[in-house]
């Protein structure tokens, strides 16, 4: 190895890493975080001899993941190329053009090929099969881990056999528990418990609210109960009404004398002035006219002229305040209400852990009800089996042997029970990789927690620094130092530290000019002295008017450029606190003729534009209705005026033809459909609005969803309740839900601080640095802290009485982590620049309490600018300015290109309904043998009335795509409520509804799921690992012939009645589409099921073997249970490839009509067959042949 790889394999950090134990690698900002893990994936694949599906990797967004299965990709392609050339293991002279990458794959192979145990040409080979079963690898969000550790290792994890559908949460049955709940405890018999209640939620929405962050919270919660809780003195509220009514009785008789009593000490100068001053008389008589008048003063003005606080207000060598029963009463009445809300107080944690312990049980019987689990129970599953004594010790080794190494990315946002599953799986055995940076763990909020970093650092092997930055220049990596290297706790935390880092040299200083002149990499802000009169809200408009007269000077040509050219918008970001900031900056910023995009963590289910679709959607399927149409047509979305509505008459063919088009476009074509209509007509109104972008991208975004369910819910008012639900059960945090940008053009970017992580702009402002600050909790709410290394939630009651004084440590606690979170936020904000970043500061002398500069700047903004020398300026807030910035410097006419390519025409999206439709010969007939006339009096049980057709099959899909099947093994026993549930919603999503409807179907599903399908084999004996459900399928066609395919199935004796297929055109080209109800394996073969719900008569003969067979044959399901055969024929091929044999391994399709299923004779009601392997293959080779040819 020549002394350029050789230097390269002793500093490359991914090179020097032990690939042993637990390794932690801090990563700060710009350091390199993902290209090192992609260094040390592609050593464990080199070095280890490790498959891909072999190596876990983790991280915490679908995003991420995405991202980082690319990069790994990339890595590994770049080895696998390199490892093919010829000099990989030569002296020879290396290539010029070898770039960064291919130097670090090289550096990395000779070290491996020079120990001789492999040829160059087999490690070559070996790489590239790596890169091409990258889709096999194990790159998994910590959630999509535990999704599939409860998949593939349920038989390990108790309770998880059964079935059950996912949820992002359990906000709904929250909801529905803190109702019931706050109904209960809110009639409790003892009415200290009901006020303690009230002090925990005063509403059924505010006690989901306090209980929420507790469902799933494992750490301790404070205050505990207390023992001496039921032993306190008693007060009554009687004993407060009784103290109460004796204060207005005697302040409304004796009121007068109390003032003359306190008049003539104060006039006489016995009582110190400090406390009582010249107002204080006229206070007294605002007191006494309120409680004459059975008023409820202020407590702080009851407490001021109580009898005690005006004798202790007498001066030295004065005499005693005379006093008077008026004032004794407001003693009394203080007294009583202390005393009362004394005991309020310690019942309240008694009712709170009380209503939690019956939250935790009613949830989980709940959804243990309704088989379905959320986010959180995946990720409490899998701690909860790991910690399970033998079976958890025989789930460790089953996932040791599966992922023997971890890289677990973004380590500093892992919570205290995802450390606890890496812990197990890889402290003693093993080898784990944790990589992050505490300096950017700022998600808190969703439950990240820090604490856990350091806890792994704490059982690290060894701790290793990246201390390149390939992101900013070298001054602004000065100015980041100065700003945080003022104090050695600038971070709060024990165990996080400012660490000094290099220059990558990617970036270049002095980028960034103004008027000629090099603009300072960091710029401080000093807000002005005095503040503005209108408080916080003023000054936050302020700044961000000032923010946008500084973004319009630097998009200015004439005045800034950047790397010599003018300064585009998309190169600029401005990072905020909060979406309210978000939006005045936008709002100035539009001032100012600028672009900008808004980055906003929200969900797009809580928009108006949800609100209004969702109302239109309710004018479609009532299209008669006059009020829900004028109700969808004063949306913004259709835009018509008040006065409109006003003259709009049920015959006004305007409105009704939009609606009835609208309509139409959604039935036949889908809600895409008719959204592309609806903006065709108002795109152009809505754009010339502020936000018109934001609303035609959200509207968008819904239709995406509403279409990408379509499929499944199959009816127009399922699609419409669909919504309904997930607008009910909007979650900003659910990655899916997130607002999309509405813009890819090039403009300003605006997003809060949490959106910015991981990504990087070349100029940063944070117009609201100054402000950013840390609270203390409020009473009412909890406080959240750590106590040593267990997190802590410890509640602060409201309302008055003596304070406790842990509540006040808590409050600091809290405070204190609030203030540290903070630091990590400003980190986090400044290093997303690469040139140059702006931020405001407090002025001088002004720093209020909790502000996160005022700890981070304790020597003040001087010592500041002395320790980053040219790198740090300062400079006066900006003046607000309206700039319109110049259109770009080139505008070339554009015009469209003219499509010359000639169009495959034959290449489309087929399936069964398109290529079954038409092409019947007139002359073929079939003829089902006439029943007997012994079987002429049985019957199937009946259904209830409404039930058939398309919809009534839809809901029988629906319900056995989710019920359990084992539920419905007791042929005897009674539905269980949680299965009659899901039979309920799959009716009520059809329109259906009603208790005979219910039993029908209940009926239906028994005996569908009791009667033997194969040998002795019911549905409902079936495991639930040993089926599939609604498996979906795409499988490629390469161009065969039609003719000659079905050349093909009348050979072997199927579709005979057919002479053509009349709906194809050309060739079969493209892809073969479908879904199939049910896949199952039994006796070591796969088998395919499909449910129909066809009326075939109500005699149980209708349903017999013959009746069935012509059944199949006329609606053409031979040839749809055919290309599912294939379908399965081919997956199975390609997942166990030497090992499939079609005739072993397929058992046979089995076509379930319902109706005629668990009645007559063994066998009614079930169609049989088993394609012979012959057809099976000459259908998969003529169907992937070039030109249909065989």
């Amino acid at each position: 190895m020549n002394e350029v790889l050789r230097n390269l394999a002793d500093t490359d950090m991914a090179l020097r890493v032990p690939l042993a134990d637990v390794q932690q690698i801090e990563a700060s900002a710009g350091t390199g975080k993902t290209y090192t893990i992609a260094g040390l994936y592609a050593r464990l694949v080199v070095e280890r001899n490790l498959e891909t599906r072999q190596i876990l990797v983790m991280t915490f967004t679908k995003a991420a993941t995405e991202e980082l299965r690319q990069r790994l990709r990339q890595r590994l392609a770049v080895c696998a190329r390199v490892a093919a050339q010829p000099w990989i293991d030569s002296d020879a002279a290396l290539p010029d053009t070898l770039d960064g990458e291919q130097r670090w794959a090289l550096a990395l192979l000779r070290r491996t090929l020079e120990c001789g145990e492999e040829a160059p040409s087999d490690l070559a080979h070996r790489l590239q099969q790596a890169v091409t079963r990258m889709d096999e690898a194990a790159i998994f969000t910590i959630h999509g881990f535990c999704q599939r550790v409860l998949g593939e290792h349920a038989a390990l994890i108790e309770g998880v056999s059964e079935t059950r559908t996912l949820e992002p949460s359990d906000d709904d049955l929250l909801a529905s528990f803190a109702a019931d709940a706050w109904l209960r405890w809110g009639s409790a018999e003892d009415i200290v418990d009901r006020h303690a209640l009230l002090t925990l939620g005063s509403t059924p929405e505010a006690l989901a609210t306090t209980l929420k962050p507790l469902i799933d919270f494992h750490g301790r919660i404070e205050p505990l109960p207390s023992p001496d809780a039921d032993a306190m003195a008693p007060c009554q509220p009687e004993d407060v009404d009784a103290a109460r009514e004796a204060l207005h009785r005697i302040w409304s008789e004796a009121g007068e004398e109390a003032v003359a009593v306190f008049r003539a000490a104060f006039e006489a100068g016995h009582l110190h002035g400090g406390r009582y001053k010249s107002d204080s008389v006229e206070g007294l008589r605002d007191l006494h006219r309120q409680l004459a008048e059975g008023g409820r003063p202020a407590p702080n003005l009851l407490q001021k002229f109580a009898g005690e606080k005006l004798a202790a207000a007498v001066k030295k060598n004065k005499p005693p305040f005379a006093g008077h029963a008026a004032f004794t009463a407001i003693d009394d009445w203080l007294r009583a209400e202390s005393a009362y809300a004394d005991q309020v107080r310690a019942r309240t944690p008694v009712v709170l852990h009380a209503l939690l312990r019956e939250a935790r049980e009613g949830l989980a019987a709940r959804k243990r009800d309704l088989s379905r689990l959320s986010y959180a129970d995946q990720i409490e599953w899998v701690h909860r089996g790991l910690d399970d004594g033998a079976r958890g010790e025989r789930l460790r080794q089953a996932l040791h042997a599966q992922y023997p190494v971890a890289l677990v990315d973004e380590f500093q946002d892992t919570d205290a029970r995802q450390f606890e599953i890496f812990r197990r799986l890889y402290a003693e055995q093993g080898v784990l990789f944790c990589i992050g940076d505490p300096k950017q763990a700022i998600y808190g909020f969703r439950g990240g927690d820090v604490h856990a970093y350091l806890r792994a650092k704490r059982l690290a092997a060894a701790h290793w620094s990246l201390d390149h930055n390939y992101r900013s220049a070298a001054g602004l990596l000065t100015a980041c130092e100065a700003l945080f290297s003022g104090r050695e706790d600038v971070f709060v935390e024990d165990g996080i530290a400012f660490e000094s880092v290099q220059s990558g040299g990617k970036e270049a200083d002095g980028a960034l000019r103004r008027n000629g002149e090099q603009v300072a990499p960091m710029t401080l802000w000093r807000l002005p002295d005095e503040a503005p009169p209108g408080g916080r809200e003023a000054l936050e408009e302020s700044l961000a008017l000032a923010c946008a007269g500084e973004v319009a000077r630097l998009l200015t040509p004439e005045t800034a450029q950047l790397r010599e050219v003018s300064v585009a918008p998309g190169s600029i970001a401005v990072l905020v606190d909060s979406n309210r900031q978000a939006m005045r900056v936008q709002d100035a910023l539009a001032a100012c003729g600028v672009p900008a995009v808004c980055q906003r963590r929200e969900s797009v289910y809580a928009t108006q534009e949800a609100v209004e679709l969702c109302r239109i959607l309710d004018a479609l399927l009532a299209p008669r209705h006059a009020g829900l149409a004028r109700g969808a047509l004063c949306t913004r979305l259709l835009g018509r005026r008040l006065g409109d509505l006003r003259t709009m008459q049920d015959h006004d063919a305007d409105w009704r033809d939009e609606l009835d088009d609208l309509r139409a476009r959604w039935l036949e074509r889908g809600v895409l459909a008719m959204l592309e209509r609806l903006g065709e007509r108002h795109a152009r109104r809505l754009l010339a609005e502020p936000d018109g972008e934001r609303c035609l991208s959200n509207l968008m975004q819904l239709g995406d969803a509403l279409q990408a369910e379509a499929r499944r819910l199959s009816s127009a008012r399922a699609q419409r309740d669909w919504l309904a639900r997930r607008m009910a059960l909007a979650d900003a945090g659910n990655e899916n839900e997130q607002l999309r940008l509405e813009s890819d053009a090039e403009r300003v970017q605006i997003m809060t601080v949490h959106a910015s992580k991981g990504l990087e702009f070349d100029l940063v402002l944070l117009p609201f640095a100054a402000l950013m600050q840390a609270r203390k909790p409020e009473k009412g709410g909890f406080a959240r802290y750590h106590d040593g290394d267990d997190l802590v939630r410890r509640f602060i009651a409201s309302g008055s009485g003596d304070r406790d004084p842990d509540d006040d440590e808590a409050m600091a606690a809290a405070q204190r982590e609030e203030l540290a979170e903070g630091v990590r936020k400003l980190y986090v904000g400044v290093t997303r620049a690469r040139h140059s970043c702006w931020l405001s500061v407090p002025a001088s002398g002004r720093t209020p309490a909790g502000s996160v500069l005022g700890w981070v700047l304790a020597d003040g903004v001087e010592a500041l600018l002395a320790r980053g020398g040219a790198s740090v300026a300062e400079a006066p807030l900006p003046e607000p300015v309206h700039i319109g910035v110049a259109p770009p410097a080139q505008t070339p006419q554009l015009q469209a290109r003219r499509f010359q390519r000639e169009l495959d025409r034959d290449w489309r999206h087929h399936s069964f309904s398109r290529l079954a439709e038409g092409g019947h010969s007139p002359h073929f007939d079939t003829d089902a043998s006439a029943a007997s006339a012994t079987d002429a009096d049985a019957r199937v049980p009946a259904m209830a009335g409404g039930l058939h057709g398309s919809r009534f099959g839809s809901a029988v899909h629906d319900a056995l795509e989710h019920i359990d099947f084992a539920a419905w093994a007791d042929d005897a026993g009674a539905v269980p409520d949680t299965q009659r549930e899901i039979v309920m919603r799959a009716l009520a999503a059809q329109g259906f509804s009603g208790a005979a409807a219910q039993r029908s179907v209940e009926d239906l599903l028994r005996r569908t799921l009791r009667t033997p399908v194969v040998d002795d084999l019911c549905l409902a004996a079936l495991p639930e690992s040993m089926r599939r459900a609604e498996m979906v399928f795409d499988f490629g066609m390469e161009g065969a012939d039609p003719q000659q395919l079905l050349d093909v199935l009348h050979v072997h004796g199927y579709q005979l009645q057919r002479e053509r297929f009349a709906h194809v055109g050309g060739r079969l080209r493209g892809l073969m589409n479908g879904i199939i109800d049910l896949v199952f394996v039994h006796a070591d073969r796969w088998w395919i099921a499909d449910y129909k719900t066809n009326h075939l008569g109500d005699r149980v003969a209708d349903y017999a073997p013959e009746p069935l067979r012509v059944a199949v044959h006329d609606s053409d399901y031979d040839l749809q249970y055919l290309i599912y055969t294939v379908a399965l024929h081919r997956w199975l091929r390609q997942l166990r490839g030497d090992d499939y044999d079609y005739a072993r391994d397929f058992g046979g399709v089995r076509y379930l009509f319902l109706r005629g299923m668990g009645v007559g004779p063994e066998g009614n009601g079930i169609h049989a067959d088993r394609p012979p392997p012959e057809l099976v293959f000459a259908m998969d080779a003529l169907l992937r042949a070039p030109g249909g040819r065989s």
